[in-house]
């Protein structure tokens, strides 16, 4: 071939049928070319030539030992559809930088960006395959509606009529084409239309504003200085859905809220107004004291719905200020009072190396072991009955009971 150097670009759509095989109407997988000179899947050719021993295509005999694999015709595909994969992704990239208010290439996207560039990527890529789907069924039509011509105009040359006769059933018989192809492409051109509209109706419906969607941020106590991470937040919520959360959370730590304090109140600090302990509560004071929020805290009432009322933002922290008593906050009791027979309970033991026996429950190693050499001895144990060696060995400073 001459001039192979030159930037030519050959449409996939204009000979990707030249790699389907014709038996399983799929991209062929392990080509192989039959003495005839078809190419199929190998597995297809197999199956078939078992069952009706000659060739799909041509109807000539054919065996088994008469397919040959085509192996240089598997690496021309896969070269193909690797740069076919390229240039799509060219495409898209070229299609995107349109769009992006003259961004310099070099230029690193945002995460909002990157996300809307994936999805805006997998959208245009599928209604172009959509589209080239639509495309071939015009071209087939086409195809169909020229070989009937071709055919009709045969006809009439075939038949003992006068020229002149010929030269007018001829031009009505394009004339009647003509008029059918402008209602093909009239049809083609109506359904892009359609899909289009369909699709810009589809994004203009579901594609949300940013501030009514679901935000992650964290949830501060503040009194105990325990940050908890991971909190989502819908539009929609309030401080019950909060409370709610926390609970949870120090549920799953075995150490559940029993009870909120009347002083409790919880502000919302923004995602760059949120800090240490020392600061929270210095920034909380100053609130208190003047009596009003800032632009970056506010604080959070009952019965307002956290998203769509507060705005927040990603990132943001809720901080309750005040009194949560949890389970840890209550007196100190050894596991051999509170065990409940045909329960479920999960223990922490622990050994103290001071006193030199095992099996000590939490509260006593808190209390009993306090400033002893204690290690973990078995976590989450399901004791089945009241299990604490502390007052066995008459070390226990906590039971109440004798």
């Amino acid at each position: 071939m001459e001039d192979t150097d030159l930037p030519i670009v050959v449409p996939v759509q204009a000979i990707s049928d030249f790699f389907q095989c014709s038996i399983c109407m799929c991209q062929m997988k392990g080509a192989v070319m039959t003495s005839c000179g078809h190419r199929f899947c190998e597995k297809c050719i197999q199956e078939w030539v078992d069952r009706q021993h000659k060739c799909p295509c041509c109807n000539n005999p054919l065996h088994i030992d008469q397919i040959i694999k085509d192996h240089q015709f598997d690496s021309l595909l896969a070269t193909i559809v690797a740069e076919s994969k390229k240039a799509e992704e060219k495409y898209f990239e070229s299609l995107i930088s349109r769009v992006s208010d003259g961004q310099k290439e070099d230029e690193i996207l945002t995460p909002m960006e990157e996300i809307l560039k994936k999805h805006l990527k997998q959208g245009l890529s599928a209604h172009e395959k959509y589209f080239h789907s639509l495309k071939k069924d015009f071209r087939q039509r086409k195809q169909m509606l020229e070989s009937e011509t071709a055919k009709g105009v045969a006809d009439i040359h075939s038949q003992t009529l006068f020229e002149e006769q010929v030269m007018i059933k001829t031009a009505e018989l394009e004339s009647t084409q003509q008029m059918k192809l402008q209602e093909l492409e009239k049809e083609l051109s109506t359904c892009t239309k359609l899909v289009a509209a369909a699709y810009d109706k589809y994004l203009t419906d579901h594609i949300p504003n940013l501030e009514v969607l679901p935000v992650e941020v964290s949830v501060f106590l503040l009194n105990k200085n325990i940050r908890i991470e991971g909190f989502h937040v819908n539009p929609s919520d309030t401080l019950p859905v909060v409370r709610k959360f926390v609970e949870a959370t120090m549920e799953a730590k075995r150490n559940p809220v029993i009870q909120w304090e009347t002083d409790v109140k919880v502000f919302l600090f923004g995602p760059f107004a949120k800090g240490s302990q020392t600061e929270t509560q210095k920034i909380m004071a100053d609130i208190l004291s003047s009596g009003s929020d800032t632009s970056d805290v506010q604080e959070i009432r009952e019965g307002v719905r956290l998203g769509l009322q507060y705005g927040i933002k990603p990132g943001s922290e809720i901080v309750v200020a005040g009194h949560v008593k949890c389970e840890s906050d209550l007196p100190k009791k050894c596991f051999s009072e509170i065990f409940k027979k045909d329960t479920e309970q999960k223990v922490d033991y622990f050994s103290c190396q001071t006193c030199n026996f095992k099996w000590i429950c939490r509260s006593c190693m808190t209390v009993c072991h306090q400033d002893h050499k204690v290690v973990p001895y078995i976590m989450e144990h399901k004791p089945s009955w009241a299990c604490c060696y502390c007052p066995k060995k008459k070390t226990c400073t906590i039971q109440t009971s004798g």
